[in-house]
């Protein structure tokens, strides 16, 4: 199995890339919802925080682009990684970005938007970006979120279809987001005419 990204072309494109610990903001997906994703991630995934984004055909890689700039790239992966792969395109069209958004306002109800200033801070916390596990875990012991707590962890839904993948095998979904946190290294190789 292949993977392949999307990138503008810099000089750098085609170079030796290393596994960064500075997390990455999240582009397509709400903060909330990545905190939350991150929250309930299972320890044997990769964290999106730290992870570099593909897709399984040149196709798919093609139309993540954004404004058409981007070039499709072979990713190739050296050394240990963990990888895995969701059902959804992209994730910004997996269900739980509108529906933890929702819940979460309903559950909250309009007491907490007209509560003092010190709630509102507290809570507003959880909107930050790229939180990590523990600091949306602290969160959830503070009240309201306490009281919603458990109905909020059963409604993070995108870890109950997602796939580890071994590269040696057919992805598990024809169209599905990739996502890898490699140990050691990776780099981008231009196409050859075998992969269009």
């Amino acid at each position: 199995m292949n993977l392949y990204r999307s990138e503008i072309p810099s000089d750098s494109t085609l170079k030796l890339h290393f596994w960064k610990k500075s997390r990455r903001i999240p582009g397509n997906v709400p903060y909330v919802v990545d905190n939350l994703w991150e929250w309930k991630r299972p320890a044997i995934f990769p964290s999106r925080q730290h992870s570099i984004y593909a897709s399984p055909s040149v196709a798919i890689a093609k139309k993540s682009g954004g404004d058409g700039k981007e070039t499709v790239f072979r990713v190739v992966i050296n050394g240990a990684c963990s990888i895995v792969q969701i059902e959804a395109e992209d994730a910004r069209f997996h269900p739980d970005c509108n529906k933890l958004r929702k819940q979460l306002n309903e559950l909250l109800g309009p007491d907490w938007i007209n509560s003092d200033l010190e709630i509102k801070r507290q809570i507003a916390a959880l909107w930050a970006l790229c939180l990590e596990k523990g600091e949306v875990e602290s969160l959830f012991s503070l009240l309201p979120l306490a009281a919603i707590r458990q109905e909020i962890e059963n409604a993070v839904t995108l870890w109950n279809t997602a796939r580890l993948i071994d590269l040696s095998g057919p992805p598990p979904f024809q169209k599905g987001e990739i996502w890898f946190e490699p140990k050691e290294s990776w780099r981008l190789l231009p196409l050859d005419s075998n992969c269009l």
